[in-house]
């Protein structure tokens, strides 16, 4: 897969612009009657022929519909100071929004459901996600990875049924998020290391069939004698202007088919016990 890890430093603020208007693929024109500034200006800008203000940079970011994590690379190349706060999840002054997700996780249960970061990073789970960990590998992991979790031959891999399928997905959507201009290289890091685990490249590469009648893909396990479907939901901040919120992604299991005991009661994760 080729590089996007050029290292932030020896980028200049038009190599970032030209980048995103590629990565969107917009022309300077295009980008230019989106940011309503001239043709000409864009392009003194990509060349360095120009100098941004902060307001030019804003109205270019918005434009580019660039990340907030990227929007404070362009300004640092600019020579101005960052703009967006980084704050962890449990800060304070993000209480607020970190209530808002534990009562989607809660509201979840019994069904599992978590919070990851931009790289797939576990930070909140509910009870039911928990459950279903331990009994799938009889122990808590330490990894606190998903990507991980779900492709690594020692964890959850023995006990997905589709997991050369859920691999395929997952790997796909790491690399569309690999296609953007990255701030720091941690994305493509994580794809290495994941691309040399056993099954992962030929998983990828791979063309998988999908039921012509079905809807979804689903995410199926077996362990114990048992088999469980699931699909999943996915939720972000709508308005989000610190960093962690605009970045954390949401994930909602839900049960698919009948397989997973909907007429059961409703202990945690359907009766997997604790």
């Amino acid at each position: 897969m080729t590089s996007n890890s050029t290292q932030q430093s020896e980028r200049t603020f038009g190599d970032l612009v030209r980048a995103w208007r590629s990565a969107r693929r917009l022309s300077q024109l295009d980008l230019a009657g989106a940011a309503d500034v001239s043709a000409r200006h864009v392009s003194f800008l990509e060349t360095g022929r120009a100098n941004p203000s902060r307001e030019m940079i804003e109205r270019l970011a918005e434009a580019l519909e660039i990340p907030r994590r990227e929007r404070n690379a362009l300004l640092l190349s600019a020579g101005f100071a960052p703009r967006f706060p980084k704050r962890s999840l449990d800060d304070p002054v993000l209480s607020p929004a970190e209530r808002g997700v534990r009562f989607l996780l809660d509201s979840h249960d019994p069904y599992p459901a978590f919070v990851v970061d931009r790289l797939w990073n576990l930070v909140l789970s509910n009870e039911a996600h928990r459950v279903l960990l331990r009994w799938l590998l009889g122990y808590t992991p330490n990894e606190q990875n998903l990507l991980r979790l779900v492709v690594a031959p020692d964890l959850l891999k023995p006990f997905i049924r589709n997991w050369q399928t859920v691999t395929q997905f997952l790997m796909r959507r790491l690399e569309q998020h690999l296609a953007l201009p990255e701030a720091d290289g941690s994305l493509e890091e994580l794809y290495r290391e994941l691309v040399r685990l056993p099954g992962v490249d030929d998983a990828r590469r791979s063309s998988v069939d999908l039921d012509p009648h079905g809807v979804l893909v689903p995410f199926e396990l077996e362990a114990h004698g048992r088999r469980l479907s699931w699909f999943s939901t996915l939720a972000r901040f709508g308005s989000a202007v610190d960093i962690t919120l605009e970045e954390i992604l949401i994930e909602c299991l839900h049960p698919h088919g009948r397989r997973n005991g909907t007429n059961s009661s409703g202990d945690r994760c359907r009766g997997l016990g604790g």
